[in-house]
């Protein structure tokens, strides 16, 4: 702020003048940028300036705004210190997320068998199986419950998270003899008891075959045989 004197003579006449002359700073306006993934959004403050924020685009109002850009966009902030006005700007950096192909998926095994998952579309890939993590790719387990599969493929900031199932079979075989032995010739009778079975398959050694849960099998000559089971699910 400066005053100003202003002198007049006129003959033997002077005058005088006082003026004051107020100068205003024109605001320098502070703003943070982000950098953010698809889909996020990120709260942008301005300080520095006493008349309010305006952003653009948009048309917001406010020292602090909550944007969501589907794309990288830079964004103008303008104020004012009384009538001098000022803009500041800031980009926000949008990255996509990676897209996640895992192979394979919801699969059926035995207790123990080992299943290889192979997934790609990221850079860095992070596993969870039974509260286990591993790190890499591909991912070798061999479960012996069903599991749950989690993996967190990221580039950079931005992360997409898949899930699938390993259903590990709990299918027991067993089954009970009517008698160990029988007179030749002469049948005997086989009772299935697997349990979480949705198929069985009986061979009892003597040529003879069947699917049905009850069954009896006739021997016409004398010896030893092997009877053997196959459930499966």
């Amino acid at each position: 702020t400066t005053s100003y004197t202003v002198l007049v003579v006129a003959g033997s006449c002077s005058y005088t003048g006082n003026s004051t002359v107020t100068v205003i700073p024109t605001p320098v306006i502070q703003v943070n940028g982000a950098s953010i993934c698809l889909g996020d959004a990120v709260t942008l403050s301005a300080s520095g300036a006493t008349n309010g924020y305006t952003w653009n685009p948009g048309n917001l109002n406010g020292n602090s705004v909550t944007v969501s850009p589907s794309v990288t966009t830079t964004y103008i902030v303008s104020s004012a210190n009384g009538a001098c006005p000022s803009t500041a700007t800031t980009q926000i950096t949008v990255n996509t997320k990676p897209v996640l192909n895992l192979t394979p998926t919801d699969v059926l095994i035995c207790p123990g068998t080992t299943v290889t998952y192979s997934a790609t579309g990221a850079s860095i890939y992070e596993w969870y199986v039974n509260g286990n993590y591993f790190i890499g790719n591909p991912l070798s387990v061999s479960p012996t419950k069903t599991s749950t599969i989690t993996l967190i493929g990221s580039n950079g900031g931005c992360s997409t998270t898949s899930v699938t199932m390993v259903n590990v079979s709990d299918v027991v075989a067993s089954f009970k003899p009517e008698s160990n032995y029988v007179d030749y010739p002469g049948s005997l009778s086989f009772t299935n008891t697997s349990t979480c079975a949705s198929t069985i398959f009986w061979d009892f050694g003597n040529g003879q075959t069947s699917t049905n849960s009850v069954v009896s099998t006739y021997y016409e000559f004398p010896g030893k045989y092997l009877t053997a089971l196959v459930a499966q699910n």
